[in-house]
């Protein structure tokens, strides 16, 4: 989430990191074939093939973890068009017992609004231009949103599951909604949370941090040295970049209404982390 993109690219710079074809191919919240996902890793599989090592590999498609339970593409049904009860950690779970899991967590609020920057999609003929489409797309999204939470403020999943469309980026915020389900399946030696903030401050020590959590040898001295030296990715690029480079500083209103929504949340992320840091209050 947020500088995922970034991370990936600095990774794959080692020599023990394969690169996929796709790095956010989205095969576990949407629908393509096992041939089809196998096929974006051919060439680190040849690279093994020709000269026998242990090679890591990955998938930094930014919403996998959203989707853990609540709105998933294409999930499998019973005859009678029910979802099975079938989380995606329990199914990756199984299929990969090893894999290490990364997990880089925005301000929510931020993450909202460059969202909203990034994906040209959410550009509407009825709304305003900038910061001021951005305050009334958050008001249109909190008030559909506003169904799905119970008087005692907590969310009712199948609710959000059902309504996903309709507040899918407010929704990607709340995660405290989606991580019990990750960290019931996982234990915690194969899941490593960061905040983007602080990646953002100090990329090298992260790199390091990442580097020793996913059992690689340190990077060489050229390779540190390239990972240094690439520009950041993903700061608000991609199809909708024309637009986040008018939209200018978000609303103070909307912030307030965005931090008012997420704060509870925040604290359970807090909670469930046992680290203050996620409150956001930096």
């Amino acid at each position: 989430m947020g500088l995922g993109t970034d991370l990936y690219k600095r990774l794959i710079l080692h020599k023990d990191v394969g690169a996929s074809k796709n790095k956010g191919p989205h095969f576990w919240d949407e629908v393509h074939s096992l041939q089809w996902y196998t096929d974006l890793y051919e060439e680190p599989v040849l690279d093994i093939m020709d000269r026998p090592k242990e090679l890591i590999i990955g998938d930094a498609t930014g919403s996998t973890m959203s989707y853990a339970g609540v709105g998933i593409l294409g999930r499998p049904t019973d005859e009678s068009g029910h979802p099975w009860n079938i989380l995606l950690p329990e199914v990756m779970h199984e299929l990969q017992p090893e894999l290490k899991l990364i997990v880089i967590l925005r301000n929510p609020v931020d993450r909202m609004y460059s969202a909203y920057n990034y994906h040209s999609h959410f550009k509407r003929a009825d709304l305003p231009v900038g910061a001021e489409g951005f305050h009334e797309y958050v008001k249109r999204q909190l008030d559909v949103m506003k169904g799905c939470v119970g008087e005692d403020g907590e969310i009712i999943s199948p609710c959000v599951q059902k309504n996903m469309g309709m507040f899918e980026q407010l929704a990607k915020g709340i995660y405290s909604m989606f991580l019990p389900s990750w960290i019931n399946t996982f234990t915690q030696d194969k899941m490593h949370f960061m905040r983007m903030e602080d990646y953002a401050k100090n990329i090298a020590t992260h790199m390091e941090q990442v580097c020793k959590y996913l059992e690689l040898r340190p990077p060489l001295a050229d390779e540190m040295d390239e990972m240094a030296s690439l520009a950041v990715w993903n700061k608000r690029q991609g199809n909708g970049a024309e637009r986040g480079s008018t939209a200018g500083e978000m609303m103070a209103e909307t912030r307030k209404m965005l931090g008012e929504f997420y704060a509870p949340f925040n604290k359970k992320l807090a909670d469930i982390l046992e680290d203050d840091r996620y409150l956001w209050l930096d």
